[in-house]
This record gives C-alpha cells, structure tokens and sequence, in this order.
C-alpha cells in the first residue's frame, strides 16, 4: 500500500463526506499517486523478477485514477469531472464543492458559464446536502 492511500484509508472515515467532497479529495491526492507510481516503475526496473504475468492484462498499468477513486470510494468519472472543476472551475466554485454546497454534476453545468457568471449559478443551485 502506498503512502498516500494509507493515509486516505487512515482518515477518509474519520469525517462524513458527499461523493463530491471525497471526488475533489482524491483528485487533489492523484499528483502523490502518480508520483508514487513513476517511483514504483523505476524499483520495478531494478528487479530481477517478473512482476506481471504474461498474458493481454500485463500490460494493462491501472489509471492513476481509478486508483484514487477506488481508494476513496467513488468512480473514475468523478475524479475526472474533480478535475474538470478544479482546473475549469472559479474558485467559489471548487469552494462550493468542497463546502458540500454544491454537487458535482451541478458543478459540470456551471462550469460551462464564463468564470465571473458562475458565483452568481452557484447561488440558484440547491444545496448537495
């Protein structure tokens, strides 16, 4: 097990997150995922053994993603429409999220409106709760 998914099954439980609050938690630890996974292709380089075996799934390497959301407990769509909003999204927006305000099917919709019209959609949106 991984650092970083240690950590999230260490603490993940501790609070009671929406699916999109737990979405946007993973994307934000999908970097460490992917850093861990580079780290582990070197170690896995150095060895003398096989690691997979062969066969049309050896070369099948999981998506950083489906790791993340696994790990958190949410499909890959979600950490891809987390993303989406962190990287497309205003501020307020992501804030609204992660607040547990806003849901992120709702926040794919806004995302679409220039980033100063948005604040004003995620006031007409009800709330995820």
């Amino acid at each position: 097990m991984s650092p970083t998914q240690y950590s999230l099954d260490m603490n993940l439980h501790r609070r009671q997150l929406n699916a999109s609050q737990l979405s946007l938690i993973g994307t934000k630890s999908m970097e460490s995922f992917e850093r861990e996974a580079r780290e582990n292709q070197v170690q896995g380089g150095k060895t003398k053994t096989k690691l997979v075996a062969p066969g049309p799934q050896a070369n099948r390497v999981p998506l950083s993603r489906d790791k993340v959301a696994e790990t958190v407990g949410v499909s890959g769509r979600s950490i891809a429409r987390a993303k989406r909003i962190i990287t497309e999204g205003s501020p307020e927006l992501v804030k609204a999220v992660e607040e547990g305000k806003v849901a992120l099917r709702a926040a794919e919709d806004i995302i679409k409106l220039p980033k100063e019209e948005q604040p004003k959609a995620i006031a007409k949106t009800p709330t995820n709760r």
